[in-house]
């Protein structure tokens, strides 16, 4: 049997049960607004529920008792309660019709008149919100629920304002209407003021209801409707996009200490373009704004590490940061003349998770990072800042800190505008800083933001210990919850948070960004053997250090525990570019192509017009060539001396060395006219064996033998030695032969 208060649905109608006693059950139909209770007998009520007519639904009033009253509705209430105290006293005689009239009229009797009468429906009233949401003094409070019924009215009623004098009542026509142009231009991302979406209201209202505008609803009607329907609430969830709610607008019901657990748990790393002006090195020309890089510990809001430079947010300077993060602060700041103790900045040591955007830091990159120390790499969605809120805010706070620095130094808001109003100066010419010293201000900008108190209190946190980032990183670290790992081999750690760059790969070595490498380890340098293929991996890639390109390092198994990196160096076809950055040989090579690309027409035209030489000289030798009907062994028979004779005529033909003319004395005169006698006798003899080869050189022209005449082109004639110089045999007793070839002296022995 069900229990009193139990709503039951019996019959298509939905009652409550309100008293039991031996033989009946009294239920009140929950949709009445009349005091009147049905009175059924517990036999036939069962034998109902047997046949499964019945059933006990849900107490569709069970929020009304559930709800935290103030002292006035108490006060309300207890009022209410003692009004129809006595008819609930009376017991079973108050469920009777006739009983609880009479009982009405007795409490009533003190009254007279209306007041009786008003008196008595507030008896009624009370009694049936007694009875049909379940008898307990909670349902007897104020319903201040807002009235749904419309109130059915000819004209606009209330006091009449010039601007509503004439303006028709509210209908469910006009409502319709208003409720079309919220929807498609109040409720939506990038929504019209009310002005303008109550003009287009009007405009097409009078066009199709063919009405003049002072008979039509006035804005004040529009934007009290607009106001009224929609809350506060449901405007802001509606006109901002998906994004931009779930970044800036929705309730924010956790902390950075539900998913962090102790230091180096989580980094955040994030990037922008600073709002400053700086100048170069010599300090004579403004070069624009630099990207600041940060990493951010998520558990105690420590500034990590942090990087400055001109160059786009890329992987090259995302890695810069997050090296300086993982290692020894006291070493980076000495560099800059700056000393400070570790406890100003701790920080040092490989985390367990990075978290980043999709800019910099690809899934692919992320990967080498991940197998050389297990660091996890999370990346955030895209236009979601509030994922990574603690390096955001960061950011934020080094750039506030500096802008009264350089206020009037250069400094422009984040959207590159100025940071002025009209007759003020344009500060980007008074730039004073270099990048160098805007470095040294950002390092003292984060030794005092690690200072600030935490908004946040981390759990378990004692109350002796202050409330600042580095007291709460010294208290963690201090008992074992820092999850910082040191890394003993910078080396290692650097290469890992590099580039890794894919290659291809030749018997010249490996090629990458159009520049050459051999490893100096034997055991892989025997890959690039000349004369075979290289047997490489297509797995292997290769890191560049962007600052020198010297060296390289081959990755030749990505999945090998403990990563391993060889060294390589420049392979000779790309020595010439040693002691560059990657970004001077990226530039050396495109203008190296640009001047080939320019150069090569000409030196096409050039071997044209040569080639066309070659080709006319080739016709003429064919053309001056006599014809011969010997057969090729006679043609070859005795080639051998011919090719001598030819070598003998063409190097007696040779330029030769004019020696020095010393001057005579009158002893010399008379000692060489002997000689001369002598070689005046023998001048017949020497004239007649210079003769016989003549001859024979003639005869060999004329069959066509390998002559010089006869492969001389048209037009040359060979010139013959002076007849004092023809003599091969003197030459030979000299033991060398010296003559001229294309400008220099052959001494070649004989």
């Amino acid at each position: 049997m069900f229990p009193v208060n139990a709503v039951l649905r019996w019959k298509d109608a939905v009652y409550r049960l309100i008293h039991r006693d031996a033989d009946r059950l009294w239920l009140f139909p929950i949709e009445s607004r009349s005091p009147s209770c049905i009175a059924v007998g517990i036999g036939d009520f069962g034998r109902e529920m047997n046949a499964g007519t019945v059933a006990e639904i849900p107490d569709p009033f069970t929020a009304l008792k559930l709800r935290k009253m103030t002292d006035a509705e108490n006060r309300r209430g207890e009022e209410n309660l003692a009004l129809i105290q006595p008819l609930i006293e009376d017991g079973v005689r108050a469920f009777e019709s006739g009983c609880l009239k009479k009982l009405i009229s007795r409490l009533s009797a003190e009254f007279s008149g209306n007041e009786r009468l008003a008196y008595q429906r507030k008896l009624k009233r009370t009694l049936v919100l007694w009875w049909q949401r379940g008898q307990v003094p909670a349902v007897l409070m104020p319903d201040w629920a807002p009235k749904t019924n419309v109130r059915a009215y000819s004209v606009k009623p209330g006091r009449k304002s010039p601007q509503t004098e004439n303006a028709p009542a509210l209908n469910d026509e006009i409502r319709k209407a208003f409720d079309k142009v919220c929807r498609e231009r109040l409720m939506v991302p990038g929504h019209d003021s009310v002005k303008e979406a109550y003009t287009r209201f009007l405009h097409d209202w009078m066009k199709t209801r063919k009405v003049t505008e002072s008979q039509s609803p006035t804005l004040y009607q529009f934007r009290n409707y607009y106001y009224k329907t929609y809350p506060k609430a449901e405007r802001t969830r509606d006109q901002a996009t998906e994004d931009r709610f779930e970044k800036d607008l929705r309730p924010l019901t956790g902390s950075t200490y539900d998913i962090a657990r102790g230091p180096g748990h989580i980094y955040e790393i994030d990037a922008t373009m600073d709002n400053v002006q700086l100048l170069n090195d010599s300090r004579t020309e403004v070069v624009g704004r630099p990207y600041l890089y940060l990493v951010t510990d998520v558990f105690t809001g420590v500034i990590v590490g942090f990087d400055i430079s001109f160059e786009a947010p890329q992987l090259k300077t995302a890695g810069d940061a997050l090296f300086n993060a993982m290692t020894d602060k006291v070493a980076y700041c000495a560099r800059y003349d700056i000393t400070i103790p570790r406890k100003w900045w701790p920080a040092q040591g490989v985390p367990a998770t990075v978290t980043a955007d999709n800019a910099e830091l690809t899934s692919d990159q992320a990967l080498h990072l991940n197998r050389a120390y297990g660091v996890s790499v999370n990346f955030t969605k895209t236009r979601r800042a509030d994922q990574k809120g603690t390096v955001e805010s960061s950011i934020g706070m080094v750039q506030k800190s500096l802008r009264g620095l350089i206020r009037h130094r250069g400094l422009v808001l984040k959207d590159g505008a100025l940071l002025r109003k009209a007759g003020d100066m344009d500060s980007r010419g008074d730039a004073v800083l270099t990048l160098d010293d805007y470095r040294l201000l950002v390092i003292r900008a984060i030794l005092i933001i690690n200072r600030r108190r935490r908004n946040n209190v981390p759990p378990g946190l004692p109350a002796s210990i202050p409330a600042r980032c580095l007291d709460i990183w010294h208290h963690y670290e201090s008992r074992g919850h820092s999850m910082l790992r040191r890394e003993n081999d910078p080396n290692l750690l650097r290469l890992s948070l590099l580039k890794h760059y894919n290659l291809t790969c030749s018997a010249k070595g490996m090629c990458v960004e159009g520049i050459r490498y051999l490893p100096e380890d034997p055991d892989y340098l025997r890959y690039f053997t000349r004369g075979s293929s290289p047997q490489y991996s297509d797995k292997w890639q290769i890191v560049l250090d962007p600052s020198d390109i010297t060296h390289a390092w081959l990755q030749p198994d990505e999945k090998l525990k403990p990563t391993k990196y060889v060294q390589c160096s420049l392979a000779p076809a790309s020595a010439h570019l040693a002691g560059m950055t990657l970004r001077a040989a990226r530039e050396y090579i495109r203008e190296a192509a640009l001047t080939e690309s320019r150069i090569l027409p000409e030196e096409m035209a050039f071997s044209g017009k040569q080639k066309a030489e070659q080709e006319e000289i080739i016709r003429n030798a064919e053309r001056q060539k006599p014809q011969d009907e010997r057969s090729v062994r006679q043609k070859v028979k005795g080639i051998k001396t011919k090719r001598s004779e030819e070598i003998e005529l063409r190097e007696s033909s040779a330029p030769r060395v004019t020696p020095e003319q010393k001057e005579k004395t009158p002893k010399a005169d008379a000692q060489s006219k002997a000689p001369e006698a002598d070689a005046q006798s023998k001048a017949p003899e020497a004239d007649a064996q210079a003769e016989a080869p003549e001859s024979r050189s003639g005869s060999m022209s004329r069959t066509g033998g390998g002559s010089m005449a006869s492969n001389a082109p048209a037009g040359h004639k060979p010139v013959k030695p002076p007849r004092e110089q023809s003599q091969p045999q003197r030459s030979k007793g000299l033991g060398l032969d010296m003559h001229f070839d294309g400008g220099n002296i052959d001494m070649n022995l004989i």
